[in-house]
């Protein structure tokens, strides 16, 4: 009689032990995109590979899942509370919840009764993320066999829902803004017992199982050994991160409210108007030699590209989704780096380490109001260099139908840009250039700044 262990007889706690863990840099963007992190709410955790890792980012982090056994086997961490409940009915309050995951879990849920509950417990602009991670990826020398097995052996045995999973939810319906992801993968070293132990934790495997059909999973064994070689021996195992990633409800950045449903009109009239006409005041001011621009408010991206064309690294800044869309496949470019970010705070640039030599503002400062300009030049030149220069311009006159705007004085702006050690180098009033917009009074107030440095001459400028 064959005395070789079962490896697919693992008992119920195979899950909490085999399943990969995720890497902390899903947490560490799950956070970043999140509009405050009081609390976070992982939906069909597990044992809660995901919802540990949300802790240190969080006041607070909530792990549910319908399995009490699950739930059993989940590691006590600090700032987590698990409980047990589905995700159709989530005993969470209204109001409160700034993200909610659901990791290799919502292809088991009731779609649009989770949705629902989702909106209900969300806080404004929360971020919804559902998570998936694809087929194991393995060294050449194994990598073959078990795609074999994978798709053709124990394919049959897996539910329908485990072709969502493959697709990385691609086709499900995610009514919601998306957002963009970060490339993000799995990466483990295992060994054969650690290997085949994930493998026991499958769907399909117990469905193979319960068909009678164990022999396909021995001899899947038997040949994993012999390609493994030492069973005690580290082999590299990856899985690919897929997400869907939203936000819940309407975008609550500051000066944006219209914006995104007027992104279709608004498209072509940001790309009509020539870089070197828009910014023929102060084209003067602007550096000579490639740096680093920050475009805040970039819109579709057109200064964005000018930047790049002329050698400079651009960070584009755009709270608006349809928008940022519009500009990647207008304006591709290895030279830009899209951020959702959005003023006052510039939360998410915040939190980086670059320093950027110019700052441009186009048309932005207007739609914020008093509190909002003071707490956005608080956060605006922090990010410059000692010696770099910021760039704005804010419209006068008659506002577009269904945007926010502020009358704004230039000199209250000039005494903003003071309180944070930035001077002002240019100041000019002049009409549009468009004319629709000339005829009936727009006029534009351009300001441009430096900080103050007395150890550094900043960027060299146009003569």
């Amino acid at each position: 009689m064959d005395s070789t262990p079962n490896p697919f007889d693992q008992g119920g706690q195979a899950y909490a032990r085999f399943r990969p863990e995720y890497p902390r840099q899903l947490a560490a963007f799950l956070a970043s995109v999140a509009p405050e992190r009081r609390l976070a709410v992982d939906v069909g955790c597990g044992n809660g590979q995901l919802t540990r890792l949300l802790a240190p980012y969080f006041d607070q982090v909530v792990g549910l899942d319908p399995s009490a056994d699950q739930i059993a086997h989940a590691v006590p961490q600090d700032g987590v509370e698990y409980r047990c409940a589905p995700a159709e009915c989530l005993p969470l309050p209204d109001g409160g919840a700034n993200l909610i995951t659901a990791a290799q879990a919502a292809h088991w849920f009731d779609l649009p009764a989770f949705y629902a509950e989702a909106r209900r417990i969300a806080a404004p602009g929360a971020i919804l993320a559902l998570i998936s991670y694809g087929v194991m990826r393995l060294e050449p020398a194994l990598d073959a066999r078990f795609h074999a097995f994978y798709r053709d052996e124990i394919g049959p045995f897996w539910p329908a829902e485990r072709k969502l999973v493959d697709s990385g939810y691609a086709t499900i319906d995610f009514p919601f803004e998306e957002l963009e992801q970060p490339a993000l993968e799995i990466r483990l070293a295992w060994d054969l017992p650690a290997f085949l132990g994930y493998l026991s934790t499958w769907s399909a495997v117990r469905g193979a199982r319960e068909a009678g059909r164990e022999a396909i999973l021995l001899d899947y064994a038997d040949d994993a050994r012999a390609a493994w070689g030492d069973p005690a021996r580290k082999r590299t195992v990856s899985w690919p991160i897929n997400m869907r990633i939203g936000r819940l409800g309407k975008a609550t950045a500051p000066g944006t409210e219209g914006y995104a449903e007027a992104a279709e009109w608004l498209i072509p009239r940001f790309e009509s108007v020539a870089f070197e006409e828009k910014y023929r005041a102060v084209l003067y001011l602007l550096p000579i030699e490639p740096g680093r621009v920050l475009d805040i408010g970039a819109g579709t991206g057109a200064d964005a590209a000018w930047f790049a064309a002329h050698g400079h690294a651009v960070t584009a800044v755009e709270p608006v989704a349809a928008l940022r869309k519009a500009g990647r496949e207008l304006h591709p470019s290895s030279g830009i780096e899209w951020i959702d970010d959005s003023l006052p705070a510039l939360a998410r640039l915040a939190e980086r380490t670059e320093a950027y030599d110019l700052a441009v503002m186009s048309a932005v400062w207007q739609h914020l109001d008093a509190a909002e300009r003071a707490a956005a030049m608080a956060a605006i030149l922090p990010l410059l260099k000692p010696g770099a220069v910021l760039v704005m311009s804010i419209r006068h006159g008659p506002p577009p139908p269904g945007h926010r705007s502020f009358d704004v004085s230039p000199e209250q702006t000039i005494g903003l840009a003071a309180a944070q050690h930035a001077h002002l180098l240019m100041a000019a009033q002049l009409p549009s250039v468009q004319a629709p917009h000339r005829d009936v009074g727009v006029t534009w107030s351009w300001l441009v700044f430096q900080k103050n440095d007395s150890d550094s001459p900043g960027m060299c400028l146009r003569p």
